[in-house]
């Protein structure tokens, strides 16, 4: 069988030739000397979901133009970066803190900060996401039968709470639920009407 083949009768409930195998390493890792019998392993029998490009999400389901600055840095030792989110209903900024010599990074400020950038997600107006259908098709093509291609959702709940500072949104569950509520309702009517515009 082939890798996608192989995915698609198990997730049928059917029996494979064998049990499919899923794992995957970064670019990052892959390039390291010592996973080379690792590589070696994932190109030659892991059966991978593959992400394919879908739609564009931009900030929470708005357009949104990205920019990034240095706003202080001291060489060897860290820099702290601003990166902002230009949107039709104003900016969202954050802070991160990155020392030198690694990947890690702190947030200084995350995203949504105050109940005003909550409450602005929750009453947005937004229009339809664009669909990347070239793109989907390409990376389709790109894949054959290497593994089962995916496109993956946005994640509403997941997303407010990964970019909003963790203290506030604990709040917010409590003393604005019926703004999270809004705003959940809003983007997950978002989603399901573009994914049964696409599906239907």
């Amino acid at each position: 069988m082939t890798h996608r083949e192989r995915l698609e009768t198990a997730w049928a409930f059917r029996e494979p030739d064998r049990v499919p195998i899923e794992m995957g390493l970064s670019a990052r890792y892959r390039a390291h000397p010592a996973a080379e019998r690792l590589v070696e392993l994932i190109d030659t029998y892991v059966d991978p979901f593959m992400g394919t490009p879908g739609f564009s999400y931009g900030f929470f389901g708005l357009p949104a133009r990205d920019s990034v600055e240095t706003i202080e840095e001291r060489p060897g030792k860290f820099k702290r970066i601003r990166r902002t989110q230009q949107t039709e209903i104003g900016d969202f900024t954050a802070i991160t803190y990155h020392p030198a010599h690694s990947t890690d990074y702190h947030w200084e400020k995350r995203y949504i900060s105050t109940i005003e950038d909550l409450h602005r997600l929750a009453e947005a107006k937004r229009a339809p996401l664009t669909w990347d259908a070239e793109g989907w098709r390409t990376q389709v093509e790109a894949i054959g039968e290497r593994g089962l291609p995916v496109m993956f959702l946005f994640h509403p709940l997941g997303a407010l709470v990964r970019n909003a500072d963790m203290e506030e949104m604990y709040a917010w569950f409590h003393d604005e639920n019926g703004t999270v509520h809004d705003y959940l309702a809003n983007m997950n009517a978002h989603l399901f009407n573009f994914a049964r515009g696409r599906i239907g």
